[in-house]
């Protein structure tokens, strides 16, 4: 149970936390703000010049071509990340083999259970 002091030590350090914070808050949406702006832009253009067919198959191409530049990228991305993915994996499961019994119980899975329902 919380008592009166209690509850204004942690309104204190809640409002010394946000004093804290209030200018990163403000100077993510200063730099956010251009960025935005100028996605709406884009935005807005994109719907209007999708009226026109050329324009289409310019936009297609963009996308075509930019898939084909990430690919390689993408790859990268898998071909780094995946061996940990599996060591993860492996330890994993080889710490529900280790555990045996117990690591079946907390896993909360009954088969049984299951059909029964």
């Amino acid at each position: 149970m919380r008592t009166l002091h209690t509850n204004t030590a942690l309104a204190a350090v809640k409002n010394v936390t946000l004093f804290v914070a209030a200018p990163f808050v403000a100077l993510a949406y200063i730099v956010a703000f251009p960025l935005v702006g100028l996605g709406m832009i884009a935005w807005y253009a994109a719907r209007a010049a999708a009226k026109y067919e050329m324009a289409r198959k310019v936009g297609r191409l963009a996308r075509n071509v930019g898939l084909l530049v990430a690919a390689p990228f993408v790859a990268l991305g898998y071909v780094v990340l995946f061996p940990f993915v599996g060591l993860a994996m492996l330890a994993w499961m080889g710490a529900k083999a280790w555990m045996g019994a117990e690591a079946e119980a907390t896993v909360g899975y009954e088969p049984a259970a299951a059909v029964a329902a």
